[in-house]
Protein backbone atom coordinates (compact mmCIF):
# COMPACT_ATOMS: atom_id res chain seq x y z
CA UNK A 1 0.00 0.00 0.00
CA UNK A 2 2.79 2.45 0.88
CA UNK A 3 5.43 1.18 -1.51
CA UNK A 4 7.29 4.49 -1.70
CA UNK A 5 7.13 5.25 1.98
CA UNK A 6 10.45 5.14 3.75
CA UNK A 7 10.79 3.66 7.14
CA UNK A 8 12.71 5.74 9.63
CA UNK A 9 14.79 4.20 12.33
CA UNK A 10 14.41 5.98 15.61
CA UNK A 11 17.75 6.19 17.26
CA UNK A 12 17.96 7.11 20.85
CA UNK A 13 21.12 8.94 21.55
CA UNK A 14 22.04 9.29 25.14
CA UNK A 15 21.10 12.77 26.24
CA UNK A 16 23.11 14.53 28.85
CA UNK A 17 21.04 16.35 31.44
CA UNK A 18 20.90 20.07 30.78
CA UNK A 19 23.28 22.16 32.77
CA UNK A 20 21.65 23.94 35.67
CA UNK A 21 21.18 27.54 34.68
CA UNK A 22 20.54 30.23 37.22
CA UNK A 23 19.62 33.80 36.47
CA UNK A 24 19.24 35.96 39.52
CA UNK A 25 16.64 38.68 39.08
CA UNK A 26 17.02 39.87 42.64
CA UNK A 27 17.83 38.32 46.00
CA UNK A 28 14.30 36.90 46.31
CA UNK A 29 14.11 34.99 43.04
CA UNK A 30 16.30 32.88 40.88
CA UNK A 31 15.11 31.06 37.80
CA UNK A 32 16.61 27.61 38.08
CA UNK A 33 15.72 25.45 35.15
CA UNK A 34 17.23 22.09 35.87
CA UNK A 35 16.12 18.58 36.66
CA UNK A 36 15.92 19.22 40.40
CA UNK A 37 13.71 22.27 40.27
CA UNK A 38 11.42 23.28 37.49
CA UNK A 39 8.53 20.90 37.00
CA UNK A 40 6.88 21.26 40.37
CA UNK A 41 3.14 21.41 39.76
CA UNK A 42 1.01 23.06 40.85
CA UNK A 43 2.59 26.21 42.10
CA UNK A 44 3.77 26.13 45.66
CA UNK A 45 1.87 27.92 48.40
CA UNK A 46 4.15 30.97 48.50
CA UNK A 47 3.79 31.71 44.77
CA UNK A 48 0.03 31.13 44.87
CA UNK A 49 -0.18 33.54 47.82
CA UNK A 50 1.82 36.08 45.82
CA UNK A 51 -0.64 35.80 42.92
CA UNK A 52 -3.59 36.06 45.29
CA UNK A 53 -2.30 39.07 47.23
CA UNK A 54 -1.11 41.04 44.22
CA UNK A 55 -3.42 39.63 41.56
CA UNK A 56 -5.79 42.59 41.53
CA UNK A 57 -2.94 45.01 40.93
CA UNK A 58 -1.44 42.76 38.27
CA UNK A 59 -4.79 42.65 36.46
CA UNK A 60 -4.62 46.42 36.06
CA UNK A 61 -0.89 46.95 35.62
CA UNK A 62 0.41 44.28 33.25
CA UNK A 63 0.48 45.45 29.64
CA UNK A 64 -0.74 42.32 27.84
CA UNK A 65 0.55 43.35 24.44
CA UNK A 66 0.82 40.84 21.62
CA UNK A 67 4.62 40.99 21.90
CA UNK A 68 4.50 40.21 25.64
CA UNK A 69 2.14 37.28 25.14
CA UNK A 70 4.23 36.00 22.22
CA UNK A 71 7.33 36.11 24.40
CA UNK A 72 5.55 34.13 27.14
CA UNK A 73 4.73 31.50 24.55
CA UNK A 74 8.24 31.53 23.10
CA UNK A 75 9.88 30.80 26.46
CA UNK A 76 7.33 28.07 27.23
CA UNK A 77 5.62 29.85 30.07
CA UNK A 78 2.25 29.21 28.42
CA UNK A 79 1.30 26.69 25.76
CA UNK A 80 0.55 27.63 22.17
CA UNK A 81 -3.19 27.06 22.68
CA UNK A 82 -3.16 29.16 25.86
CA UNK A 83 -1.34 31.90 23.94
CA UNK A 84 -3.94 31.77 21.15
CA UNK A 85 -6.75 31.95 23.70
CA UNK A 86 -5.25 35.01 25.43
CA UNK A 87 -4.48 36.82 22.15
CA UNK A 88 -8.14 36.53 21.13
CA UNK A 89 -9.38 38.28 24.27
CA UNK A 90 -10.09 41.95 23.56
CA UNK A 91 -10.00 43.68 26.95
CA UNK A 92 -6.56 44.02 28.61
CA UNK A 93 -7.87 43.27 32.10
CA UNK A 94 -9.57 40.12 30.81
CA UNK A 95 -6.35 39.09 29.06
CA UNK A 96 -4.44 39.53 32.31
CA UNK A 97 -7.06 37.59 34.22
CA UNK A 98 -6.71 34.65 31.85
CA UNK A 99 -2.89 34.88 31.93
CA UNK A 100 -2.88 34.76 35.73
CA UNK A 101 -5.36 31.88 35.70
CA UNK A 102 -3.10 29.92 33.35
CA UNK A 103 -0.05 30.85 35.40
CA UNK A 104 -1.68 29.48 38.55
CA UNK A 105 -2.01 26.09 36.85
CA UNK A 106 1.53 25.97 35.49
CA UNK A 107 4.76 24.82 37.10
CA UNK A 108 7.17 26.68 39.34
CA UNK A 109 9.60 26.90 36.41
CA UNK A 110 6.86 28.47 34.28
CA UNK A 111 6.14 30.99 37.03
CA UNK A 112 9.82 31.92 37.06
CA UNK A 113 9.83 32.19 33.25
CA UNK A 114 6.88 34.57 33.56
CA UNK A 115 8.83 36.69 36.05
CA UNK A 116 11.87 36.68 33.76
CA UNK A 117 9.83 37.88 30.78
CA UNK A 118 8.15 40.47 32.98
CA UNK A 119 11.59 41.63 34.20
CA UNK A 120 12.65 42.15 30.59
CA UNK A 121 9.45 43.70 29.28
CA UNK A 122 7.89 45.42 32.33
CA UNK A 123 10.53 45.50 35.09
CA UNK A 124 8.58 47.87 37.33
CA UNK A 125 6.08 45.04 38.03
CA UNK A 126 8.56 42.36 39.09
CA UNK A 127 8.49 43.47 42.73
CA UNK A 128 4.84 42.41 42.91
CA UNK A 129 5.87 38.81 42.22
CA UNK A 130 9.21 38.45 44.00
CA UNK A 131 8.31 39.73 47.45
CA UNK A 132 8.10 37.12 50.16
CA UNK A 133 4.59 35.72 49.92
CA UNK A 134 3.16 38.77 48.22
CA UNK A 135 3.12 42.34 49.33
CA UNK A 136 0.56 45.01 48.69
CA UNK A 137 1.95 48.25 47.27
Amino acid sequence: MFANAQTHKHTTSERKPPALTETVIDENLSTDIGDDFGDVRPLDEARMRTLTVNGVQLLDLIDPSRAFIDELGAVGCITWSQREHVVNIVQPRDRNSKLLEFLGRRSVADFNKFVSVLAKEQPHLVRLLVTDGGETF
